[in-house]
């Protein structure tokens, strides 16, 4: 019977332990009770604006590193003209043709190879994609072989041009 007396007492003192255990990891009266969280809730983040000095001496200092986004408006009317895009021949970026920029976004390897060309109109207010796989024309241009970095479009007059995947800076966008 002093057995049965004393496992029952252990019984109890290691079920008080594991209960209290069980409600420090597990139950949580409040999200607030954690003093570090409490805390944390209440530091104000004191955010204080670059001073006009210091932003004007940052952008002079990498004033030579900023390119253009968007070509500026004389440039974009002579990629437009007929005389221009019948000249377009070699490595290119950008293919004008017609009303529409081409550029290459994408080469896909699945079962049928095929390039993923970016058309954007003239006005900039249309953008669409196209698949072009060998043998295939856009504009005026087959497409007569396709690698991992570029395109090869011949023109109906014979003219090549390689649209590259990727711009080698350094080099004009339109050569």
């Amino acid at each position: 019977m002093q057995v049965n007396k004393l496992y029952l007492v252990l019984m109890m003192v290691f079920g008080f332990f594991a209960v209290y255990d069980w409600q420090s990891r597990v139950v949580f009266d409040d999200l607030d009770s954690d003093a570090n969280v409490k805390q944390n809730m209440e530091l104000d983040i004191a955010w204080a604006p670059l001073p006009e000095t210091s932003a004007q001496k940052i952008l002079s200092e990498l004033a030579g590193y900023m390119q253009d986004k968007e070509p500026s408006p004389q440039q974009t009317k002579v990629e437009w003209t007929d005389e221009f895009q019948k000249q377009q021949q070699g490595e290119l970026s950008s293919l004008f043709a017609g009303n529409q920029r081409y550029r290459l976004a994408g080469i896909v390897r699945e079962k049928q190879h095929y390039a993923l060309i970016l058309a954007v109109s003239q006005d900039l207010q249309s953008a669409r994609p196209i698949k072009l796989t060998v043998g295939e024309i856009l504009s005026g241009y087959q497409l007569v072989e396709l690698d991992s970095t570029n395109i090869k479009l011949v023109a109906g007059d014979g003219r090549t041009v390689n649209l590259k995947l990727f711009n080698i800076a350094g080099k004009n966008e339109y050569n």
